[in-house]
């Protein structure tokens, strides 16, 4: 039997209604299904396929400092978006699998900064501990994983920007195909979501759409356990704040503006600190909350103070988004309405969405189907 994962991303339960996406709304009332908290990470692939927590797996936020930067070499270059170019085509000819924006950067400061990685989630030899990916080559099945990237005989094809319904249509493909294991990779709503809001018309045509791709899928895949999930939900924005204007006196440090993150390095905190302190729509991270959101690094390659907005607030400008705000965001302290969701044919569940399980469960649910 194929077991065909499926991560729709930043699909959260009260997207899923009778009216929003009939289909997938039966599959959870037939099947179990529960909310998951997220953590406080951007992406939660390593949560999903390692099951680690990022203090555990080393991979937190994208950028971090990094005194052996690759992009050292951009000093030569003259903009940030030639520095995208050029990097992202040596990552490809390098035959690397992830790619990242840094067209907002600052030119100034590009150059300190590294990445966690350079390769998807599916690549050997990313972690420690055995990923779903190790696991399934160990077993030596048949999988294709979209659009991280696809491996067939041992050949390996990157799929860079790939739209949800071209990824649908290869793996309409593959209907056919005896896989062992399939994982299909969405980008939902989170883009639409971000430009328009949570209950925007553009988002609920989406989402209409993409649950006719998912019916389509589910009905053309036979002898097949499907697990369906979404890796977070979103927050309206309802107030942007200016962290480098409140900094405008403050000297000697480097910084970094993650969009609900501020990160700074500095020889000492006391004056960022006391600088933040006032800020009513966020707060610098204690030692204890570290330890709560498992960010309570060894070293300071994340930062040595870290502000963390509140749910709804963007720090603009940030090195994201730049200066333009958008109007929902996630990445938050793990707050129920940032829940993410499972839909999973198996064991019965007594009304839909009424459990809360937690993203690293996911890990544990797959690698036990990829065991037995």
């Amino acid at each position: 039997m194929t077991l065909f994962t499926m991560e729709i991303d930043a699909l959260k339960p009260e997207l899923i209604t009778k009216e929003n996406c009939p289909f997938l709304y039966s599959l959870a009332q037939k099947n179990y299904s529960a909310r998951l908290q997220t953590t406080l990470t951007f992406t939660q692939f390593v949560e999903t396929f390692v099951g680690l927590k990022p203090e555990e797996s080393g991979f937190w936020t994208l950028f971090l400092k990094d005194k052996n930067s690759p992009y050292k070499y951009t000093k030569y270059l003259l903009n940030t978006k030639l520095i995208d170019i050029a990097t992202n085509l040596k990552l490809y000819f390098l035959r690397k699998t992830y790619f990242f924006s840094k067209s907002k950067i600052p030119f100034s400061i590009v150059s300190k900064f590294g990445t966690c990685t350079s390769e998807a989630i599916c690549e050997k030899g990313l972690f420690k501990r055995k990923t779903v990916f190790d696991m399934i080559k160990e077993n030596n099945f048949a999988y294709i994983a979209l659009p991280f990237i696809r491996i067939k005989n041992k050949k390996r094809y990157s799929f860079l920007d790939m739209s949800d319904e071209k990824a649908v249509k290869i793996a309409m493909k593959l209907s056919k195909k005896n896989l062992d294991f399939i994982h299909l990779y969405l980008k939902g709503v989170d883009s639409i979501q971000h430009h328009n809001g949570l209950n925007s018309i553009p988002v609920k045509k989406r989402l209409r759409e993409l649950d006719s791709m998912v019916e389509k899928i589910y009905k053309a895949f036979k002898n097949t356990k499907f697990m369906i999930f979404s890796n977070h939900g979103m927050v309206n924005v309802n107030k942007t704040i200016n962290i480098q204007e409140i900094l405008k006196g403050v000297k000697n440090y480097l910084a970094f503006y993650d969009s609900t993150l501020a990160r700074f390095w500095c020889k000492d905190k006391t004056e960022i600190v006391n600088a933040l302190k006032d800020i009513r729509c966020g707060h610098v991270l204690s030692e204890a909350e570290k330890r709560k959101y498992s960010i309570n690094f060894k070293d300071n390659r994340y930062g040595d103070v870290i502000f963390l907005a509140d749910p709804g607030v963007l720090i603009l400008p940030n090195y994201f988004q730049g200066k333009t705000p958008v109007k929902a965001m996630h990445t938050y302290r793990p707050v129920k309405e940032l829940d993410g969701m499972v839909i999973y044919e198996g064991k019965p569940h007594k009304g839909l969405f009424k459990e809360r399980g937690h993203i690293l469960d996911l890990f544990d649910m797959i690698a036990d189907k990829i065991k037995n």
